[in-house]
């Protein structure tokens, strides 16, 4: 008896058909503000913007941002009736529309704008708004005195307005602008050089029909097509193709329709209602009807969907209106994996799925420890697995050939647990610690493991597929291993059980390639099976991953606030580009999010700053130093004052030639006394310094050969006061002869000079010297002591010594003092004070002063020289 068993129950995913199948839920629980979802709008750098009845979050893939609004942030938007709406101008406002009120944040700043009446008017809306809209290039008009008015004021269109026509929405395609008004009619103005015509206008349906589709516009547009929710009585869809001008219906519902999203690359369109949401062919105008949506955990959920979204990436999100977020993507369970509740025998104790092979015809068997399985596919898709004898299972047609390849490789079985050899013979060998490779040579290459990109350490099986990849299974997931060239590094994508593959461990070298090309995995309690060509579709592009966060020495960084004096973040992270820090905020860690939302457990950073590493640092979800719940965090530690550049790639594998990339510029300021101007001034203080030692020298140098100079005429002259000396002892040895009577003249050089005196003069000058050598000492000795003595009277001793001498009485008293202390200098050991008052000065100072002018030089310096010239004289 033949068992079959229809495998309705496959892992996660039942059918392939469909893009979305099952979703994920995101509420509370992960940070979500609240479960009342409004609105879904995604930001240009990849991260999701949910409104929901109490806040506005921004989900980065992993962390919740709420901005919390206030009374203060609300203008009254009295013309606009609508549902709750989001738009995003320019790159940093986000305008939110609902019932009679408007709102902006600031996104620069994370926070709602308190004032918006005077951001409009310095905006250029001087009358206010009496309702706003963002058309679909990004440009903001303003209604305001009956007249659509662009935010630059460059373009202004008058509205033909009245009770039963309002303004609902505006679109933007070619240089042309789309009014929609509740009617259900849409005006087309060209826009030229500033300029605004009215084209054509035309209407969706009739007037009759006003009531049912009046009240509200949602307009989405995709190509050359605007797609137009509508409500009133009724709701509807209708289409406008701007090249035709021609409007269609698509669907029509008595009940109110929430919100409409197209999938371009599909051409489907999804409808929200108030119970599960509609699915449209763009192709055909089909429409399914999906009441409940099908959760990965709890099953179908009927619920009220408020608003839906499509990311850029593909992926489908719905917020419902009390139950959170539910997120859903085409890639994933890409794969796609069958437990122990397929088999149509599951008595074993151990199931475990220990390999695969294929017969002639292309049917694929398996085998269990106990039971043989042949697999085949049902006319909707789905797999039948057949129960068979053991014998039926075919021969494996790829006999694996390790002892031969590792005995060439001289290595030993033990520890080995799987192994393969590719085509440009290289082998593969799995260990229950990493996987090593070795050239085709022979010699060990290099040893990776779960930090290098694998899904787990230990290998339980490799293959090389037809088309080169290496799979590998392990213990937790699967590894795909891309090698570009024979010299190129491996590039791994991990695969997950958000994937599709099994939550437990798989078996080892149970792995197979069909015919077909189509892939199988067993492991416990189940198997994996998937088409390499739709994993390979999975292989997302991705986006540049997001700045989220920065801190600096521990602190984390908040934006607008000022650390020890300095303001790093004036705008919030993900619109920084340039960090300055001072030099003592040198220890920072930079945290980065990829806005991947499908598998973050996939996800891969390369990263490298210039100036400090040389090389690339890699790093997946593995690697837990660095990363964690796919957030990368970049630290670094003690950096010196420059100038740096942190270069982020994202992707969901080691490959990243197709990613694109994140930079933030870090400049660490040094200290004062390192920076260009305090440069500057060591160069000029050096400078100074230099020059003034050059100076110094320079004029001491001078100096000193002026001192030298001036030695040697002191010398000179003191040579020469020795000889006056010499002549005038000589001459008072003579002139005391001559005043005794008693004695001749003999030096002859006295008696030529007192040739020109008579004998009366001669006797008159000795005996005035006399007297004067008698009173040296006393200071009060003065001309007229000196004229009393000589028994004149002042005048007539004045007049007498300055026909005989040319001197003054003063100067001839000074004259014989000087001359006495000249020899006391010379020939004494007595100070300069004592020899002033032996010689009658009335006091040092005066004397030095005196001895100066005559000799041109100090009494000190004289007494000095003496001894100099004394002493080379004896020499």
């Amino acid at each position: 008896m033949v068992t079959v068993f229809f495998l309705l129950h496959a892992g996660k995913i039942c059918s392939i058909n469909k893009d979305f199948e099952t979703f994920i839920p995101i509420n509370t629980s992960d940070g979500l503000s609240d479960n009342q979802i409004r609105f879904i709008q995604q930001l240009p750098d990849g991260r999701m913007v949910f409104t929901t009845f109490g806040n506005v979050n921004i989900y980065d893939g992993v962390h919740f941002r709420n901005i919390h609004n206030t009374e203060k942030s609300r203008y009254i938007l009295k013309n606009y009736n609508g549902f709750y709406r989001i738009y995003h101008s320019s790159d940093s406002l986000l305008w939110i529309k609902d019932y009679k009120r408007l709102s902006c944040i600031n996104l620069y700043r994370e926070q709602y704008i308190s004032n918006i009446d005077s951001m409009l008017k310095t905006l250029g809306a001087k009358n206010g708004a009496e309702d706003l809209f963002v058309d679909n290039d990004g440009r903001t008009w303003i209604v305001a005195s009956a007249h659509l008015t662009s935010i630059s004021g460059k373009e202004s269109i008058k509205l033909n307005e009245s009770k039963e026509r309002c303004l609902q929405d505006v679109g933007s395609s070619n240089n042309n602008i789309y009014l929609f008004f509740s009617d259900g009619s849409v005006e087309c103005h060209t826009i030229m050089k500033g300029c605004v015509n009215k084209k054509y206008s035309v209407g969706a349906y009739a007037k009759s029909e006003y009531n049912a589709f009046n009240r509200t516009s949602l307009i989405v547009k995709s190509g050359d097509i605007f797609y137009q929710l509508r409500n009133g009585n009724k709701g509807g869809m209708f289409a406008f193709d701007t090249k035709s001008h021609e409007w269609s219906r698509i669907l029509e519902k008595d009940y109110t329709l929430n919100t409409l999203i197209v999938a371009e690359n599909t051409h489907t369109a999804y409808i929200s209602c108030t119970k599960g949401f509609w699915e449209i062919d763009l192709t055909n105008g089909k429409s399914t009807y999906h009441p409940a949506i099908n959760t990965e955990s709890d099953g179908n959920i009927s619920t009220e969907i408020s608003t839906l979204f499509i990311d850029r990436q593909g992926g489908l999100w719905m917020g419902t209106y009390n139950r959170g977020l539910f997120y859903s993507h085409p890639n994933m369970y890409s794969m796609q994996s069958y437990t122990r509740n397929s088999f149509p025998d599951n008595s074993e104790n151990d199931l475990n799925v220990l390999a695969f092979a294929e017969d002639s015809k292309g049917t694929v068997y398996l085998r269990t420890k106990a039971n043989c399985y042949r697999i085949s596919k049902s006319p909707i898709g789905t797999l039948i697995l057949q129960k068979v004898p053991l014998a039926d299972m075919p021969a494996d047609r790829h006999p694996r050939k390790t002892e031969t390849v590792l005995s060439e490789l001289n290595i030993s079985a033990n520890g080995v647990t799987a192994m393969c050899k590719d085509k440009l013979g290289r082998v593969w060998i799995g260990t229950a610690d990493g996987l090593l490779l070795y050239s085709s040579d022979g010699k060990q290459a290099r040893k990776f493991y779960s930090e290098d990109g694998l899904s787990n350490n230990f290998i339980q099986s490799l293959l090389e597929a037809y088309d080169g990849t290496i799979w590998t299974a392990t213990s937790n997931g699967i590894s795909a291993i891309n090698v570009k060239g024979k010299d190129s590094a491996p590039s791994f994508t991990v695969y997950r059980h958000a994937d599709g593959t099994l939550e437990g461990e798989y078996s080892p070298r149970a792995i197979f390639q069909a015919k077909d090309s189509t892939l199988y995995f067993g492991g416990v309690d189940g198997f994996t099976v998937f088409h390499p060509s739709k994993v390979s579709r999975a292989k997302t592009s991705f986006p540049a991953p997001v700045f989220t966060s920065l801190t600096v020495n521990g602190t984390a960084i908040k934006t607008g606030r000022e650390y020890e004096g300095n303001l790093i973040l004036k705008r919030t992270a993900p619109y920084t580009n340039t960090i300055t820090l001072n030099y003592n905020q040198n220890f920072i860690s930079l945290q980065f999010s990829a806005p991947d939302f499908v598998n973050r457990q996939r996800l891969c950073y390369r990263y490298k700053l210039e100036g400090i590493d040389r090389q690339w640092n890699i790093l997946n979800t593995a690697s837990t130093e660095n990363t964690s719940r796919g957030l990368l965090n970049a630290s670094y530690t003690d950096l010196q004052p420059g100038k740096y550049t942190l270069t982020v790639y994202a992707g969901n594998g080691t490959d990243f030639d197709n990613a694109e990339k994140t930079t933030v510029t870090i400049i660490i300021t040094p200290p004062w006394w390192k920076t260009t101007t305090a440069y500057v001034i060591y160069i000029l203080l050096l400078a100074a310094v230099i020059f003034a030692v050059l100076r110094t020298y320079t004029v001491y140098t001078r100096r000193k050969l002026e001192r030298k100079h001036k030695e040697e005429l002191l010398l000179a002259r003191i040579r020469g006061l020795i000889e006056q000396c010499d002549r005038y002892e000589a001459e008072q040895k003579a002139s005391k002869e001559a005043c005794a009577d008693t004695s001749s003249e003999t030096d002859e050089e006295r008696r030529d000079e007192e040739k020109t005196l008579s004998a009366e003069d001669s006797r008159f000058i000795a005996h005035a010297v006399e007297l004067v050598e008698k009173n040296i000492h006393s200071s009060g000795y003065s001309v007229e002591q000196l004229a009393k003595d000589l028994c004149m009277e002042r005048t007539g001793l004045y007049r007498k010594l300055q026909s005989l001498l040319e001197q003054s009485p003063s100067y001839f008293i000074r004259d014989i003092r000087l001359r006495r202390a000249r020899n006391m200098l010379a020939e004494t050991d007595l100070t300069i004070a004592e020899i002033a008052e032996q010689t009658g000065f009335s006091s040092a100072s005066y004397f030095t002063r005196c001895f100066q002018e005559a000799y041109g030089c100090k009494p000190s310096e004289y007494a000095r020289n003496s001894v100099k010239t004394s002493t080379i004289q004896h020499g």
